[in-house]
């Protein structure tokens, strides 16, 4: 294994590319769904947040549910990193949030259902506040 000792302006400039990433990581899964729901196929796929007749108030507290649970697994994630971080250190900490999102993404690209976009939501918070919590710490 090949031992990599990065110094100077060139660690400076990749810590502040990875922590750069993490927070547009954090923006970019928030604001990606707002873009969906105005979709046909996304109305047809997850008939209980169509939102379009503007009739239903039920409709809109789930459609409103499943956008900002992500939040809420994103505080969770940074919350846990006192305890996390603190067994694994930022290295892992940072590995096993990645892992995290890629699942909870994946999750997400292929849910066919609204509880399962919710539980990919959640996990995918869970990372990227692990993610926020990790890297800004």
């Amino acid at each position: 294994m090949t031992d990599i000792r990065i110094r100077g302006p060139r660690l400076h400039l990749l810590v502040a590319a990875v922590g750069a990433l993490a927070f547009l990581l954090q923006g970019y899964d928030q604001a990606v769904i707002n873009g969906l729901l105005s979709l046909s196929t996304w109305d047809k796929t997850f008939p209980k947040i169509d939102t379009t007749d503007n009739k239903s108030h039920e409709r809109s507290i789930f459609q409103g549910t499943a956008v900002a649970i992500y939040e809420v697994g994103c505080a969770i994630g940074a919350l846990s990193c006192f305890i996390i971080g603190d067994m694994l250190g930022r290295r892992k900490t940072i590995f096993g949030a990645s892992c995290f999102v890629i699942v909870g993404v994946t999750i997400q690209a292929s849910s066919f259902s609204l509880g399962q976009l919710i539980a990919a939501r959640i996990i995918t918070g869970l990372g990227v506040g692990a993610f926020t919590g990790t890297i800004r710490g």
